[in-house]
């Protein structure tokens, strides 16, 4: 675990919580945020330290103080705050998505806040805390919501709700990671490396060696040969398969076309909206089908799925197909022991901002959380 906290008492608990129009202003702040880092000058600004948070920040008394406003009157001041900071989106966009944000964030503050955590029994996985050096909740360098001020305020800071996960698991191990708290902990090569170390070091897996170009095939044998310490501790069985291919939408038929010798390069598709005048380029590969989904099979409002990214919808179809595929139940795993992982990229998150003006999301973590989902 990485700098999570644990609350054991209703002492602990009632910082963290925060009333309805400080978590609006709260999540004004987020929202301004993510929508400033999307402008590439905004981004260049910030590194050179030209980025000022103090100046940027909203705070309660930028919103009516009449104590009867509505949670519209105060929606519509925050979003006007935002935009006179430099945002240039639709105002109804914005409304609509910093009252999505509010709710979804107050619900995870009042679940950590009653959360209560039982010592674990039975075998006790290998607990290790990790943490910075100082522990403080609030930074000088970004935005401080209200719930870390007043946890820093009545308990000086986060070390008191790290404490507390040794009366759960007593035997848990803490390593300081390099960073004086979470807002410089997990930033760059330097702090993620001892991170590294340490999973690579819990897994008994050796630490990569440097490999000249001239043996890396010869290493790569010896490195999933039996004999080798990573291939006992790491081996697996691929027990099921799916996957979508230009000109071959299933497993099966993809290995027919590379038996076939076939090519699946083929003309631009005229389908997709695209402006191909003047585009150099004339073929491509391409997957069929990609406007074929379904997203009330996988739970997905409609509106939601408008600006879904084509990864995600292809990640969760193919996935389930996999599951399918070695004759299991997706339903039927729930609660078992399992995890999904990906490898994902692009800039479509980009793309549609540029079409819409609003970024549908702002991690990759989203496509394999879908599918777990």
């Amino acid at each position: 675990m990485v700098e999570a906290p644990l609350i054991q008492n209703a002492a602990m608990a009632e910082p963290w919580r925060s009333d309805a129009t400080e978590n609006l202003v709260m999540n004004a702040n987020f929202l301004l945020v993510s929508m400033l880092h999307l402008d590439p000058d905004f981004r260049a600004r910030k590194v050179a330290g030209d980025v000022h948070w103090p100046d940027l920040e909203i705070r309660r008394e930028d919103i009516p103080g009449n104590p009867d406003a509505s949670e519209d009157e105060i929606v519509a001041a925050l979003v006007e705050r935002i935009v006179a900071r430099g945002v240039t989106r639709d105002r109804a966009e914005l409304a609509e998505r910093l009252r999505a944000m509010a709710t979804v964030h107050r619900a995870n503050l009042d679940a950590l806040a009653a959360y209560r955590a039982r010592t674990l029994g039975g075998d006790r996985p290998n607990l290790v805390f990790c943490r910075g050096a100082d522990a403080t909740a609030i930074s000088d360098r970004v935005y401080n919501p209200d719930y870390l001020v007043a946890v820093q305020r009545a308990h000086g800071g986060m070390a008191p709700y790290f404490e507390a996960w040794r009366a759960v698991a007593p035997d848990m191990e803490t390593v300081v990671l390099p960073g004086a708290n979470h807002f410089e902990m997990l930033g760059d090569a330097a702090t993620l490396k001892p991170l590294a170390d340490l999973i690579a070091a819990q897994l008994n897996l050796d630490a990569p060696a440097p490999v000249p170009p001239a043996t890396a095939p010869e290493r790569e044998k010896d490195r999933l040969s039996s004999s080798h310490p990573a291939a006992r501790n790491s081996a697996i069985a691929v027990i099921g398969l799916s996957g979508r291919f230009p000109g071959a939408d299933t497993t099966d038929e993809f290995y027919r076309l590379l038996l076939e010798g076939r090519s699946a390069i083929t003309p631009l598709p005229l389908d997709r909206g695209w402006s191909v005048e003047g585009c150099d380029a004339t073929h491509g590969g391409f997957l069929d089908g990609i406007d074929q989904f379904d997203p009330v099979f996988f739970r997905i409002p409609p509106k939601v799925a408008e600006t879904l990214d084509p990864a995600e919808r292809l990640f969760l179809m193919e996935g389930w197909r996999a599951i399918e595929d070695t004759g299991t139940d997706p339903v039927g795993l729930a609660g078992a022991n399992w995890g999904v992982f990906c490898g994902g990229g692009g800039d479509y998150t980009l793309r549609i901002m540029d079409l819409t003006g609003v970024s549908p999301h702002v991690t990759q973590s989203s496509i394999p959380a879908r599918l777990a989902y």
